[in-house]
C-alpha cells in the first residue's frame, strides 16, 4: 500500500500547492464546519519561504492533530519531504509551513466539527512550484490552492 493510501485510512489529506489561484475567501471570523472550510482557512494563513531560499518542486507534508477547541494536540511533524534536499532547505520549509499554521491557530471549529475532528491526523502537503509558473506572482502571500494531484474539496 502506498504512503498516501495509508494516510487516507487514518485521517484527512489535502494537497496545498504554492500557485496563485482564486482561493475561497474565508476570513478568520466565523466557525469552521467542514473539511473544505478548514483547508480554505489554512490557505489564508502565512506565506511561503522567500524566493531566494526556495527550491523549485520542493514538497513537504506535515501531519498534526487538533483538539476540539481548534488548538494543536502536539507539534506538527514532517511525514514527507523531497528526497535529497539539504537539512537547511527542510528547516526553511518546515518553519514557513509551521509559521503559517500558527498564524491560524486556534481555529474556530463548530462544536460538531470540533468533536468529529478532534484527535484525527491531518496531513498538509505543500508543493512549491512558484518558480515554474511565470504567470504567477512569485511572492504570493498565501498557500493558495490545491495541487492537481487531488481534486479540490467542495461544499
Amino acid at each position: 500500500m502506498s504512503v498516501m493510501g495509508r494516510l487516507t485510512g487514518f485521517g484527512f489529506i489535502v494537497v496545498i500547492a504554492s500557485i496563485l489561484a482564486a482561493a475561497p475567501a474565508l476570513a478568520g471570523a466565523g466557525e469552521l464546519n467542514t473539511i473544505a472550510d478548514l483547508f480554505a482557512r489554512l490557505r489564508t494563513c502565512g506565506k511561503p519561504p522567500p524566493l531566494d531560499q526556495a527550491l523549485l518542486g520542493m514538497q513537504m507534508t506535515l501531519s498534526f492533530s487538533l483538539k476540539r477547541d481548534g488548538s494543536l494536540i502536539g507539534p506538527p511533524r514532517i511525514t514527507y519531504s523531497t528526497p535529497g534536499v539539504s537539512q537547511e532547505t527542510r528547516e526553511v520549509y518546515f518553519k514557513a509551513i509551521t509559521d503559517s499554521l500558527n498564524v491560524c491557530l486556534p481555529l474556530h471549529l463548530s462544536d460538531a466539527f470540533g468533536g468529529a475532528l478532534a484527535g484525527k491526523m491531518i496531513a498538509w502537503r505543500y508543493i512549491d512550484n512558484r518558480l515554474s509558473r511565470p504567470s504567477v506572482q512569485a511572492d504570493s502571500p498565501r498557500f493558495p490552492t490545491y495541487s492537481s494531484h487531488f481534486p479540490p474539496l467542495r461544499n
